[in-house]
C-alpha cells in the first residue's frame, strides 16, 4: 500500500503554546449529556490537547483480534461497552486497522491508499502509517466499573513499513467513559525503525465539517514530548511526515472542550482558589449563598477522575476553607463545587 498519510480529527482548540498543556474538564458529569445534544456538537478541532508521560501496560487477558496480525486489514465492528461521544456523535462501536488507526463510522472496508487525516474520514489515529501486524497481536479490554470504565485497544509489536518484519512500536488508544477523553500511549520496541520510509500522522479526525468540505482535525507536528498542534483553524492540511517514534510511556490526551459550557455561575460570585500554583494545600473561597448550607467539593484529575471529595458547611456570609492536596501528584486539577442546584469549577495547578 502506498505510504502517504494525513489525518483528520475533531476537537476543540488545544492550547498549542500553553505552559500548562493539560485538558481542563470543568464539570465532568455534564460532558456526556452535553455531547448528546445537537446544539453542543463540537468538531474535533476544538478539543484540548495535552502531552504527558505515563506507563505503557500491555493488555493481559483481553480479546484478541486475530485478523489484524496481517498486512492491510480492518477488523469487524467491535462493540463498545458504553456510549462514547466523539465530536458530538454517539459512538457504540469501532473498527481497527493494521495501519495504526481506528475508524468510528461503523461500516468501513479496508481501501485506504493514503493516511487520510483531514480527508473527511472519522478516525482516531495514534500512529497512522503504512504498518503491518504480521508478527504482532491486536487486542482490546475494558477496565474499571461504570460510570468510569476505560476501553483500550492495543497494537502490540507492530512494524512500520508494509515489508517490515521486525516489531518496532507498540501503542494503545484509550477511550474514557463519561468524560469522552481520548488517550494515546506508546512503547518503542527493539526492532529497527527506518525513518526514511516512516511518514506517520498522529491525531484525531472528525470527518467533513460541511458537505463537500475537508474534514476537521487536530494533528500533531511531531512525536516529541511536547509536540506543536495544527488543526483546521490554523492549517489547510494535517501533518503526515512524522518519522520518529514516541518515547516509552509518551502519552497524548485529547479532551472535549464543550465541558466548559457546563460551567454555571455559583450565585452572583465565583469561587476563588489561592495560592495557585499550590504545593501542599490551597484556600477555597466561596461567595455568600443565602439559601444553601452545604456544598460538595470534588477535586478531579486531568482524566476526569475524582481524587478527593468532601462535604463543606457553608457560612451565609461567605465561606473560606483549606484543601489539602499534599497526597496528589503534580499536575493540573479541577476543583468542582456543587451547592444545591448551583455549580462552579476552577482549575488549580499542584506543584
Amino acid at each position: 500500500m502506498a505510504n502517504f498519510n494525513h489525518f483528520s480529527p475533531t476537537v476543540r482548540p488545544v492550547w498549542p503554546n500553553s505552559a500548562t498543556p493539560w485538558p481542563l474538564l470543568w464539570l465532568l458529569a455534564a460532558i456526556s449529556l452535553l455531547a448528546a445534544q445537537p446544539g453542543w456538537a463540537q468538531d474535533v478541532s476544538q478539543y484540548r490537547f495535552a502531552a504527558s508521560s505515563s506507563t505503557f501496560t500491555p493488555i493481559v487477558g483481553g480479546t484478541a483480534v486475530s485478523n489484524l496480525s496481517a498486512n492491510d486489514a480492518i477488523s469487524a465492528n467491535i462493540p463498545l461497552p458504553f456510549t462514547f461521544y466523539y465530536g458530538g456523535r454517539a459512538i457504540n462501536s469501532i473498527q481497527a486497522t493494521t495501519d495504526g488507526y481506528i475508524d468510528v463510522r461503523g461500516s468501513s472496508t479496508y481501501s485506504q491508499s493514503i493516511n487520510g487525516l483531514g480527508l473527511g474520514l472519522t478516525t482516531i489515529a495514534p500512529y497512522y502509517d503504512d504498518m503491518t501486524g504480521v508478527n504482532g497481536t491486536a487486542s482490546y479490554a475494558v477496565t474499571g466499573s461504570a460510570p468510569n470504565r476505560v476501553f483500550t485497544f492495543e497494537w502490540l509489536n507492530w512494524a512500520d513499513g508494509y515489508n517490515a518484519t521486525t516489531p518496532s512500536l507498540s501503542f494503545q488508544v484509550k477511550l474514557y467513559e463519561g468524560t469522552n477523553v481520548i488517550q494515546f500511549v506508546y512503547r518503542p520496541e527493539a526492532g529497527p525503525f527506518d525513518s526514511s520510509i516512516a511518514s506517520a500522522s498522529i491525531g484525531i479526525d472528525g470527518g467533513s465539517a460541511a458537505a463537500g468540505g475537508r474534514g476537521n482535525f487536530i494533528s500533531l507536528a511531531d512525536a516529541s514530548a511536547s509536540p506543536a498542534v495544527v488543526n483546521n483553524a490554523t492549517a489547510a492540511l494535517p501533518v503526515n511526515t512524522i518519522n520518529t517514534r514516541p518515547a516509552t510511556g509518551q502519552t497524548y490526551t485529547f479532551a472535549p472542550a464543550n465541558a466548559l459550557a457546563a460551567h454555571a455561575a455559583l450565585g452572583a460570585g465565583s469561587i476563588e482558589v489561592f495560592p495557585n500554583p499550590a504545593q501542599r494545600a490551597f484556600t477555597l473561597r466561596l461567595p455568600a449563598l443565602a439559601a444553601e448550607r452545604t456544598a460538595q467539593v470534588t477535586v478531579i484529575n486531568s482524566l476526569g477522575q475524582p481524587v478527593q471529595t468532601r462535604l463543606l458547611e457553608l457560612n451565609p456570609a461567605g465561606t473560606q476553607t483549606q484543601v489539602d492536596v499534599s497526597a496528589l501528584a503534580a499536575g493540573l486539577y479541577t476543583v468542582r463545587l456543587q451547592a444545591g442546584g448551583l455549580k462552579a469549577a476552577q482549575q488549580v495547578v499542584v506543584e
